[in-house]
This record gives structure tokens, C-alpha cells and sequence, in this order.
């Protein structure tokens, strides 16, 4: 009797899927239980997040800013917010655009510890974490992925109003860089320069790459699929007590990029377990944004090119990222001649490049803010003289 390899691989499909779901909200109960199946907390959270900020020379200001109910929240959400202030005065009359950054996937404002205080030389930066992750409120978001991206961007320009910032530059990474996207779509008027550090969501997705799965080993594709279910990070909860542990192994590279700045060893893995182990509304909305593990259901490569033309855009990636610069060359080529449009490629340098090359990235950064802010003067002179 032969053995139906399709059928099995689809029983097994569906009964991972379906083992993942319910522990998922299993463990996430417990958690909200305070079980303490996962040995995390508000409290120490806050204390990992102060102990990477401990390393910082300059003081800086952290606060919640209220944005409104949002999804299954009963009460008024909030984002957590980190500011520097300027270590020196403006050299001119005008006050330098404000600086804002936008995380990525499982990540949280401590992670730009190494940028922080480079960029805000000369001008505040804001850092937040976003609406489902890090420090701020995690509110079930919806199930359609035009409404999840909505829900996002309104939490961010409802932060921009609380804050009163009326034009600033905003950088966006990986997933922060698609949210960034969609933000500047919406509310161009706010960003004077966009800059987008290996975004995520922007290639359209083949379906006939799917095909490609029988090409791998009779495992992989039970595998593959139930990453297309699972939040990412479910298996960090799943494991419990020993979380911590395998987190701190799983990201070692961590203190490769961080280690000469955070002296602690697994100061930023404790950080970055205790922002990913908690109600994973975040990933859950991540999930609900994927067609298929990895890629959008609403890229963002020909939305992008009804982008206002008066805002500016540069592209960072590194060289030896797993994210394709192939949309950012073919926005560039779509708008050379209507709009400014920079790609950039730092080499040796991989997804993550505020972390790989803090040097290199505060360097460009600092250079677009100032051109940003020489663009705004020539902007008020051309408008005084008409």
C-alpha cells in the first residue's frame, strides 16, 4: 500500500497549526495570570530597558503619551516614548527638525542605545515603541491586514500630535520602515526626510515560489507552514523557565554588535526577551500583515509610488541582508526623474545596520537631517519671497 506523502504532510499541517494555536493561548493565559510560566514582568522589563540606557553619557526623558482606545483595549492605550534633547545649542536662528525612530520585529527603543546620542547632537529624537511591543500597551488588533496597518499608523500620528511635532525626519527599520512608508503615504506633509533601514514588506510575493517547497526534505514543508500560523517568537514562550537561557544563546551575535557600548554580557538579551515574551499582540499582527512567512499581503513596492513627491527618500540596506533592495531600485528608477530618491549599501553589514555599523549609520543620518534642515530654510525663503 503506498503511502499519500501530500495527505500526510496536510494532516500534519493542520494538526500543528491547530497544537500552536492552542498553546499559544495557553501559555499567553498563564502569563496574563501571572503563572509565571515565562519568568518575565512589567517591572523587569523596565529595569533591563535602564540598565542598557545606564551606558548612555547623556540623560534622557521617558514618559507614556496616551493615544486612545485602540482594538480590545478597555482603557486608553500608550507608547512609550524616550527623548534626548539636543547636547548643544542651534547654530542658527531656527531650531533643528525633530528626529524620530521607528523599531523593527521583537524590538524596543533600548535598541537604539548606540545611536541616540550621536544623532541628538544638535536635535531632539524620539524613539518609541510601538503600538504591540516593547513597553507600550498591546492591544488586540484586528484581523484584516489593511485594518492592522491602519491601526498602526493612526497610533503613530496620534503620538505626533500629542507630541506636537509638526515636521520631523523619520526613520523607519525593517518592519518600522513599512509602517514608515505607509505613515509618509498618509501624512506627507509631516516628514521632511524619510529614511528606510532594510524595510520590510516591500517585494511583491510569488506564489510560485511556494512550489519550490517539494524540492526541500519531507520535513520542511510542515515546517514552512507552520511558520505561516505561528507567531514568531511562540516558541520563546513555549519553553518557559528556559526562555532566557536559549534567547541569550539564540542572539549572540548581540553582544558582537553592542558589546563594546553595553558592557553588561546578555544585558540586551534580557531586554529582548522580556519585550518578547509578554501578550504577543505585536507578532500577532505581524502574522495577520504576511501572506506567506516573511512577505506582505499588501506590499508596499508600486504603493510607494504615489508617495508625495515633495518627500524626500533614502534607502539604507546592508550588503549581506536577507532583504531584497531590488523594490527601493525600482522606485528609484520609477521617480529619478520627479522625485529624490538615495539607495544606499553599506558593506559587510547585514539586516540590522544602527546595530552592525553605528558609526557609518549615525554619520548618514546626521548628514540627511542636516540637508533636511537646509531644505526647510530654502523652502521658507522661496515662500517669503513670493
Amino acid at each position: 500500500m503506498r503511502l499519500d506523502v501530500r495527505r500526510w504532510i496536510s494532516v500534519t499541517n493542520v494538526f500543528i497549526v491547530l497544537l500552536q494555536r492552542f498553546l499559544s493561548e495557553v501559555l499567553t493565559s498563564m502569563s496574563m495570570k501571572r503563572l509565571r510560566w515565562c519568568p518575565s514582568s512589567r517591572e523587569e522589563l523596565e529595569n533591563a530597558e535602564k540598565k542598557i540606557f545606564s551606558y548612555m553619557k547623556k540623560k534622557y526623558r521617558a514618559r507614556y503619551v496616551e493615544i486612545g482606545r485602540i482594538g480590545d483595549s478597555p482603557s486608553p492605550c500608550r507608547l512609550w516614548t524616550v527623548t534626548m534633547e539636543p547636547s548643544e545649542p542651534p547654530r542658527g536662528t531656527e531650531t533643528p527638525l525633530p528626529l524620530v525612530l521607528l523599531h523593527g520585529l521583537g524590538c524596543g527603543s533600548a535598541l537604539w542605545v548606540m545611536n541616540l546620542e550621536a544623532l541628538s547632537q544638535d536635535r531632539v529624537v524620539h524613539c518609541l515603541d510601538l503600538l504591540g511591543f516593547g513597553r507600550s500597551s498591546r492591544p488586540a488588533l484586528g484581523d484584516d491586514a489593511w485594518l492592522i496597518e491602519q491601526q498602526m499608523v493612526n497610533s503613530i500620528e496620534t503620538w505626533r500630535q500629542k507630541m506636537g511635532l509638526e515636521r520631523f525626519v523619520l526613520v523607519g527599520h525593517s518592519l518600522g520602515g513599512f509602517l514608515s512608508a505607509s505613515y509618509s503615504l498618509q501624512y506627507p506633509s509631516h516628514v521632511a526626510h524619510l529614511i528606510l533601514e532594510d524595510p520590510w514588506g516591500f517585494p511583491v510575493y510569488d506564489p510560485a515560489r511556494q512550489h519550490r517547497s517539494k524540492k526541500l526534505p519531507f520535513w520542511a514543508p510542515p515546517i514552512q507552514h507552520f511558520l505561516n500560523h505561528a507567531n514568531v517568537l511562540c516558541g520563546v514562550r513555549a519553553i518557559g523557565h528556559l526562555g532566557p537561557t536559549v534567547f541569550e544563546k539564540a542572539i549572540s551575535e548581540a553582544d558582537t554588535y553592542f558589546g563594546h557600548f553595553v558592557k553588561e554580557k546578555g544585558a540586551i538579551a534580557n531586554y529582548s526577551y522580556h519585550c518578547n515574551v509578554r501578550r504577543p499582540t505585536g507578532e500577532e499582527a505581524f502574522r495577520k500583515l504576511c501572506v506567506f512567512f516573511g512577505w506582505t499581503k499588501n506590499p508596499m513596492m508600486h504603493r510607494f509610488l504615489q508617495l508625495a513627491p515633495e518627500v524626500p527618500v533614502t534607502f539604507l540596506y546592508g550588503d549581506k541582508t536577507f532583504i531584497t533592495r531590488s523594490p527601493a531600485e525600482f522606485i528609484k528608477k520609477q521617480r529619478e526623474n520627479t522625485a529624490y530618491v538615495e539607495l544606499k549599501v553599506l558593506k559587510d553589514c547585514g539586516h540590522n545596520i544602527h546595530m552592525e555599523k553605528p558609526e557609518e549609520f549615525n554619520a548618514i543620518v546626521f548628514k540627511i537631517c542636516e540637508m533636511a534642515d537646509a531644505q526647510r530654510k530654502a523652502e521658507e525663503f522661496t515662500h517669503t519671497a513670493l
